[in-house]
């Protein structure tokens, strides 16, 4: 579906123009009087001599190198870029993926082709600028010069009964799209990725569209935790395994990996897996991946277990168990 290009004005914030003719819009400017335009109140000097001079004080031209008036068909503008945001699982922002959104933007329509008026249809000089394009209007001795209301400066309207039906004059309706996104492996939370020509088409006159600029939002990974390219993994470890070393399978952003622990552990030792990390989205090459050892300590033990812990605790400590030192002592008693 469309919608009319009155309802992409007021959506986009442009102001209202004459009535009589589908080239204008409705609305005119409020309060009656002088009708300068001006943002609002009395104007101030600024706004005045940018009415007097026109282009000459930044505006744009409407007006063909030979000085003749121009229709909106004919003069360069660029469309306004869309804003839209998309959320994805972790391991599509390290991997990659293709996504689809869906937009609703300004277009050419398709009808008219831009020009806002039927087939076979001319248009026909403006009558409140007299096809030149622009007004004079005098205050306080000033003589105040702005673009036409009726026709926004091309000197030229439209009957009504020659507008487009489809877009209302406007040569342009808002529609759907739907856009295929190509997210890049190693994508971070925050970036913001620019689709060329799939913006809003100029409200006035031809020209490119607008970018598409979609903002990627990243889902966290319950186990994994992301800086930059850099990976960050706690992994769980026996006690056993920290005091006599081995070998543990954990796992990485690309799968799962063999990492030797050596004898001796202690609780926050941090391995380092060169290029284990995700893809670098500027550059080339991975990002590291870094590993926190967590030691298991057993919280129910048997009693020959803590018969066993007692050996190892007396042993660590140069100390006699008390068993050696029974057989010890009877050792000393039958010698005797």
């Amino acid at each position: 579906m469309t919608s009319s290009v009155r309802q992409i004005l007021h959506v986009k914030g442009f102001p209202g123009g004459g009535g009589g003719f589908g080239g204008g819009f409705p609305g005119g400017f409020p309060g009656g009087g002088f009708q300068g335009g001006f943002s609002g109140g009395f104007p101030s000097m600024d706004e005045i001599f940018s009415q007097i001079f026109g282009n000459q004080a930044g505006g744009r031209t409407r007006r063909t190198r030979s000085g003749g008036p121009q229709t909106r068909g004919s003069f360069s503008d660029i469309g306004e870029d869309i804003q839209q945001s998309i959320r994805i699982t972790f391991n599509e922002a390290v991997n990659g993926a293709k996504k689809t959104i869906s937009t609703t933007p300004v277009t050419e329509c398709t009808t008219c082709h831009g020009n806002g008026v039927k087939a076979g249809a001319k248009s026909v000089v403006c009558p409140g600028c007299k096809g030149t394009g622009h007004q004079v209007y005098s205050l306080g001795g000033f003589h105040v010069q702005q673009t036409c209301e009726k026709c926004h400066g091309s000197g030229e309207a439209i009957d009504k009964r020659d507008v487009c039906g489809s877009c209302d004059g406007a040569g342009v309706v808002r529609g759907r799209e739907s856009v295929q996104v190509e997210i890049p492996a190693g994508c971070e939370d925050g970036m913001i990725l620019e689709v060329r020509n799939k913006g809003d088409a100029p409200i006035e006159g031809k020209g490119p569209r607008g970018k598409l600029l979609v903002l990627i939002r990243v889902t966290p990974s319950p186990i994994f935790v992301r800086k930059g390219s850099d990976v960050y993994y706690t992994a769980d470890i026996p006690l056993t395994t920290a005091l006599l070393g081995g070998e543990i399978t954990m796992p990485t952003v690309s799968g799962n990996v063999d990492v030797k622990i050596k004898s001796g552990a202690q609780p926050g030792d941090e391995l380092r897996l060169r290029g284990k990390g995700t893809k670098k989205v500027r550059g080339t090459g991975h990002g590291d991946f870094y590993v926190k050892l967590k030691i298991n300590i057993p919280t129910k033990l048997t009693p020959e277990q803590q018969d066993l812990v007692r050996k190892l605790d007396d042993s660590l400590n140069n100390r006699s168990s008390s068993s050696e030192s029974s057989c010890s002592s009877s050792h000393r008693s039958g010698s005797g």
